[in-house]
């Protein structure tokens, strides 16, 4: 979250949203949400922006993550 936020790709957010969006992350909420990752339990923040949209991050703990291979041979195969 920290990087998508540093970033600032995701959202495009002008220097007083960045701002707030870094506050809500630097709050002491690190603990916590690892704490929550660990129980299995999801865990986000938000930022209200200027224009009243709702800017919102979240994540969820994955217990296996398959990553499949691509379609079709690939090196080395027939």
């Amino acid at each position: 979250m920290r990087r998508q936020v540093r970033d600032n790709k995701l959202f495009v957010l002008n220097e007083r949203e960045l701002g707030r969006a870094h506050r809500a992350l630097d709050r002491g909420g690190t603990v916590p949400a690892l704490a929550a990752l660990l129980r299995g339990e999801p865990c986000g923040f938000s930022v209200r922006l200027d224009d009243g949209t709702r800017a919102e991050w979240r994540v969820r703990p994955v217990r296996v993550l398959v990553l499949g291979c691509p379609a079709g041979p690939g090196p080395g195969g027939p």
